[in-house]
This record gives structure tokens, sequence and C-alpha cells, in this order.
């Protein structure tokens, strides 16, 4: 989430409920803008490499069902997190519990805590994140086999793939349990 800029933490506590409000869509739309940019980065290439690579698919869509395939992911993307922020923030006591735990991450928490932290508290988007570098990985690296078929390539890519993410669940769920147990990392 986008950070809180003020003077002190007392500061942004004792905002008063517009200020809060404003403050707190904010917050809202940055968060949003963050995530629908995310997915554009991945629809906006995939559906040009479609394009340009994939006859079925210029075939078979038009310029407006093209557009749409590479638009409307950001825009769910961007309305439903932003949506979900401002949501989370509405009360006064979780706006004053954000602002806090933003002031704890700033601390002097090392990188790869961090980064833990992170993964503890997000375990969809890092199967997702790992789950999609994987199976990209492997997709780049069975192109170079120019002996098989691109069909052939497609199903090694889908096995292999569908073996990574696995894997890659088994691990989020062993690092979750651990985190479980262990707790947050901090300062």
């Amino acid at each position: 989430m986008t950070t809180i800029q003020m003077e002190s933490i007392s500061d942004a506590l004792d905002l008063s409920p517009a200020d809060r409000k404003k403050q707190v869509t904010h917050i809202s739309l940055m968060t949003g803008l963050e995530a629908g940019a995310k997915i554009g980065i991945i629809s906006v290439p995939a559906v040009l490499a479609l394009t340009k690579y994939y006859a079925p698919f210029r075939q078979n869509l038009g310029v407006s069902g093209r557009t749409a395939m590479a638009i409307i992911p950001p825009l769910f993307a961007f309305g439903l997190v932003s949506e979900q922020v401002a949501s989370r923030l509405a009360t006064p006591d979780s706006y004053a519990n954000h602002v806090l735990s933003q002031q704890a991450e700033q601390s002097k928490i090392a990188i790869h805590h961090r980064a833990a932290n992170w993964a503890y508290d997000h375990p969809v988007k890092s199967l997702i994140f790992g789950s999609v570098a994987a199976v990209g990985t492997v997709f780049a690296l069975k192109g170079r086999e120019t002996h098989l078929k691109f069909s052939q390539r497609v199903l090694h890519t889908r096995v292999l793939g569908q073996a990574s993410v696995l894997g890659i669940l088994v691990g989020t769920m062993v690092f979750h349990d651990f985190m479980n147990k262990r707790g947050r990392y901090t300062a």
C-alpha cells in the first residue's frame, strides 16, 4: 500500500474526518493504480504478442475485442483493489492501524525479512507471481528447442508448469505454516 506522507504519525492520526477521507481516497487510488499497472504490464503485451504471432486470435477477434482483452483486466484490478483498500481503511481505528503499520515497516528490518513478511501477508500474490514466472521461464526455455513443434512445446510447458505451480504451492503452504508458528519479523 501507499505510505503515509505526514510530518509525524500523530499528525496522521489526528486528522479530521474529512481530511482522513481524502487521505484514504488517495491511498486507495494510488494502490488501485499500482495494481492496475501491474496487471496491465502482463495483459497488454500478452494481447500484442497473441495478435502478432497467433493467427486464430487475430482472425477471430476484432479490434474492439482485442482492446477489451488488454484493458479490462487492469481496470478490474484497479476497481477491486482500490475498493478493498478504501473499505479496509474506512474506520478511524483501521486507518490508525494502517498508519502504525506503515511506521513499523519503515523501521530497520532487513530486506529479506521484509520480503518474508510480505509473502506471509500475501500468500496468494506470492503464489501467482512465482507461478507466472515459473511457467514463463519454462515456456521461454522450451521455445529454444526447435526440434519440437509449437504444440509439443505448449504441452511440455503445461506439464512442467503444472509441476512447478504445485511445487510453489506446497512451498508457499510450508512457508506460511512456518511463519504462523514463528510470527512476523520485527525490528
